[in-house]
């Protein structure tokens, strides 16, 4: 048994060796030697070839001293072999150093180069080992890698064919969806969808059935030639029918061809609910649009900047403008011109009367807002033309004022009659009494001219009070009404210059009534156009005053518009025009009851007098009555 082996040097040979301050083991023979060296680990064999016998069995320890740890230095110390075998053994790697004894610094320098040597080719076989485990590990890295790669490549493999079958199916169902969307009809759709899905389906026949119907003729027939697959269609969350897709009874129906035609069937349910829905809108629409312009009164809707959206018939006829020209305008311009503007900032719902500025229509305009939903800003807005209820309402208006006017100042006129008349006596006596050279000879007549003039108003205001008999009434041309009236201010409208313009109707236009007081009514109207004329002339010498008549016929109504370029009325002053006593000339030139005495007869002839006018551009008269001829 041999002892323990602590030293890194091992020596071999029959001397004992001692060297300063190293531990050395020592070996006699090469039995024990190599037990040694299999045992213990050993940097450096120092071996005196005295202890050989030969060189072959020097060659062969040494041999299999290397087989057991290459990394040993051997240090050959050299006395019996010859030259030629020490260097055979150098030179097989078998003798790292030589040296011909152990005395000596060269032995010891030998000893350090052989210790570092062998810590070189310790490193050097630790980092080829470390080289070998690595490489192994790369080995093994390289084998799974490609293992996982190969893996990966078939996962590839298969994803691709997935992924390729699934475009194909998303395609497939891209198309339907495109062919049941574009559909307008049942059949259209079934015709549509059989295109997009026959050739990658291999299908025959698509059919849409509902519940209430069978789209399929001898079903058990068809059932022997086709393999059919029939998927319920559910519309409104209800079961309303099936869709049936057919073809060759050998090619049976995969699972993933019926998931396709399951969300295809969803698809064909939803596109029938949107054709539902879509007729019924289409209906409401039809019956909403129906209803719309079905008002005969102008109408539209406006949005939140007071441009039309939609309009109806009447609307287009009022304005005289085709739909697409509405579309975008501003309704109360349109309408109403100027006057319209301040609509424009009032806030619905409101409703107003305006009269317009050119052609005097009085309408009555109604906005309202559409819905109450937050954000929404769409209006509608109606237009009443109330031109007819309103010259119903003025003249209901003023008759009634013209019957109070009568009492009033028929119990006026009676309570001063008889003292005018009695001042106008005495003064008429005081002046037969007097000279023309007396000093109130002049005063008198003043007197006497004022109290005429009073007289006059009074007879006046029991005329107008009066209520006229038209019991002997006869038929009569209302040209002929025109004639006279116009003979009555032709001196007049000669002398200042005044272009008359009249045409005389070419067929007799009868009236019922009193003629004469017709010329009266159309004489103080025509009155009232001569003064408004010499008023402007009177502040531009050269303007040139016109009076146009103008007749023209309305179902049963004759209608004669007097009109003339003069000063005009003012706004604030129309309202009164048909008081009695009240006159736009100065105090003392008129009586004020001229238009009112017009108003009267027109009136008592079943008639109607309007009164338009505009400040600085002229008046016009606007007659209407009944011609029983008409």
């Amino acid at each position: 048994m041999l002892a323990p082996v602590h030293s890194s040097l091992l020596y071999v040979g029959l001397s004992p060796i001692d060297l300063p301050n190293i531990d050395v083991e020592a070996s006699h023979d090469i039995i024990s030697a190599l037990e040694l060296l299999k045992q213990h680990t050993f940097k450096i064999l120092i071996v005196d070839d005295s202890a050989i016998k030969n060189y072959e069995t020097m060659r062969k320890f040494l041999s299999e001293v290397k087989a057991i740890d290459s990394r040993i230095q051997v240090l050959l110390i050299n006395s019996t072999l010859s030259m030629p075998e020490t260097l055979s053994l150098y030179n097989y790697q078998l003798v790292s150093r030589v040296c011909s004894s152990i005395q000596g610094n060269d032995f010891s320098d030998l000893l350090h180069l052989s210790l570092e040597s062998f810590d070189e080719a310790e490193q050097k076989n630790r980092l080829l080992q470390l080289f070998d485990e690595q490489n192994e590990r790369l080995k093994i890295l390289k084998t799974n890698l490609e293992k996982r790669v190969e893996k990966r490549q078939k996962y590839l493999k298969r994803s691709e064919k997935k992924l390729a079958k699934a475009n194909e199916q998303i395609g497939l169902l891209h198309a339907s969806l495109i062919a049941v969307h574009q559909a307008q009809t049942v059949k259209e759709m079934e015709s549509l969808l059989f295109e997009a899905l026959k050739n990658s389906l291999h299908l025959d026949w698509i059919r849409i059935s509902f519940t209430s119907q069978t789209n399929l003729d001898d079903l058990p027939a068809i059932e022997s030639r086709f393999r059919i697959l029939n998927l319920e269609m559910q519309v409104d969350n209800q079961l309303s029918g099936t869709v049936s897709f057919a073809r060759d009874v050998r090619r049976p129906f995969k699972v993933e061809e019926e998931e396709l035609l399951v969300q295809v069937s969803d698809a064909v349910s939803l596109a029938i609910s949107r054709l539902t829905a879509l007729e019924d809108s289409e209906i409401l629409k039809a019956q909403w649009e129906t209803t719309f312009d079905a008002f005969s009164e102008p109408l539209c809707l406006i949005d939140s900047n007071n441009a039309i959206i939609r309009s109806n018939q009447a609307l287009m006829e009022a304005t005289g403008r085709p739909y697409s020209d509405l579309m975008g305008e501003n309704p109360f311009q349109i309408m109403l011109g100027d006057s319209g503007k301040k609509l424009e900032q009032l806030s619905p719902p409101f409703r107003q009367r305006l009269e317009t500025n050119e052609d005097a229509l009085v309408f009555e305009i109604l906005c309202q807002k559409l819905t109450d939903t937050p954000g929404n800003n769409f209006k509608i807005v109606i237009f009443r033309d109330v031109t007819e209820e309103s010259r119903l309402e003025k003249h209901a208006l003023e008759s009634s004022k013209m019957a109070e006017l009568g009492i009033i100042g028929s119990s006026i006129a009676h309570e001063l009659n008889n003292p005018l008349g009695g001042m106008l006596n005495f003064l008429q006596l005081m002046k037969m009494d007097l000279k023309k050279e007396d000093s109130i000879y002049n005063d008198v007549m003043e007197m006497e001219m004022a109290a005429k003039r009073c007289k006059d108003i009074v007879e006046s205001l029991l005329g107008f009070a009066r209520k006229n008999s038209l019991e002997n009434d006869n038929s009569f041309d209302f040209n002929e009404v025109i004639h006279h009236s116009l003979k009555l201010v032709e001196i007049q409208t000669k002398s200042m210059g005044i272009q008359v313009d009249w045409s005389r109707s070419s067929l007799p236009l009868l009236i019922k009534g009193n003629s004469n007081q017709l010329v009266q009514a159309i004489r103080n109207i025509l009155q009232n156009c001569i003064e408004a004329i010499e008023r402007k002339k009177n502040l531009d010498n050269g303007f040139i005053g016109h009076i146009e008549l103008d007749i023209s016929t309305k179902k049963k109504i004759m209608i004669l518009e007097i009109q003339d370029n003069g000063d005009g009325i003012p706004t604030e002053a129309l309202p009164k025009i048909f008081n009695p006593l009240f006159s736009l000339k100065k105090t003392g030139l008129a009586t004020g009851l001229g238009l009112t005495v017009a108003f009267k007869i027109i009136n008592e002839h079943n008639g109607s007098l309007e009164i338009t006018s505009h400040q600085g551009v002229g008046t016009t008269a606007r007659i209407s009555m009944e011609s029983p001829e008409l």
